[in-house]
């Protein structure tokens, strides 16, 4: 009896040491916090343009940023190029990026670039960032030379936001992912009476702080009328008196998106 219940305890310590052995295993292989991924988009760009050819995953261990490519279907890695612009850290925008006049990414002057052979279906390039904080901004570039058999050899890049919004597809990443951009104005109608000065105001939230403030209040699409979150305007000088005018409010944020709201104003003639 004694020799059966010292079986039963000792069945019990391994179970437990096994589960514990368990536990620490998947605390191992758990994702690492704040990883994003997005698609790495071949031949055209985002917006339902293009192939999704594989993912490009980012994530920080301690002071170390991780970049990986990693293809999917018969998608392979013929070059890879990265640049890590660690600015956004420091509130500056995009001032690390190697770009033309007109914006546009020299991809060969990027910090990181590598060929491979054409079986390469995954690279990983990491960076160390010293003194880095938990609310760090990145902006990366990830741009790859990938090859299949049905669609050929295409360029392709890790699908983010454009560097400009015309000339080219090229695109970069937010780490961690930028909130849209919204633009709202005060009110679906701002109306006055005498005196005829109308107060406008707007917000802005999501992208990146700080934001610059621009109006076009006489309806011709130019937003050079006034500047600011929080105007006066004097509606006699604008604005036929006793209709709905319509107004448009602009937000631009420091790396460069724009997003737009719309309202009326009606100005109630008292003469």
């Amino acid at each position: 009896m004694v020799k059966m219940e010292g079986k039963i305890i000792a069945l019990l310590v391994v179970s437990m040491l096994m589960l514990l052995g368990n536990q620490v295993g998947i605390a191992d292989f758990m994702p690492p916090i704040k990883a994003n991924k997005t698609d790495l988009i071949a031949g055209g760009g985002g917006d339902g343009i293009g192939f999704n050819a594989g993912d490009v995953l980012i994530w920080i261990e301690d002071e170390t940023v991780h970049v990986q490519f990693k293809t999917e279907d018969d998608w392979t890695l013929l070059e890879s190029h990265l640049h890590i612009d660690s600015s956004g850290a420091k509130g500056d925008g995009l001032d690390d990026f190697p770009t033309t006049k007109k914006g546009l990414p020299k991809i060969g002057l990027f910090e990181y670039q590598n060929l491979h052979d054409s079986l390469t279906t995954e690279y990983l390039y990491t960076e160390t960032v010293e003194g880095l904080h938990d609310d760090a901004l990145f902006y990366i570039a990830a741009h790859a030379v990938v090859t299949s058999a049905v669609n050929g050899i295409e360029s392709a890049w890790g699908n983010g936001i454009r560097f400009t919004e015309k000339r080219s597809w090229a695109m970069y990443i937010s780490y961690p992912e930028i909130e849209e951009l919204i633009a709202e104005l005060g009110e679906e109608v701002f109306f006055a009476r005498e005196p005829s000065y109308f107060p406008l105001w707007g917000i802005a939230y999501g992208g990146v702080p700080p934001y610059n403030y621009s109006w076009d209040l006489d309806n011709d699409s130019e937003y050079t009328d006034a500047f600011g979150d929080f105007i006066f305007v004097d509606g006699t000088s604008l604005w036929i008196p006793d209709i709905y005018n319509s107004i448009g409010f602009r937000v631009t944020d420091s790396i460069g998106q724009v997003a737009y709201d719309t309202a009326k104003t009606y100005f109630m003639d008292q003469t």
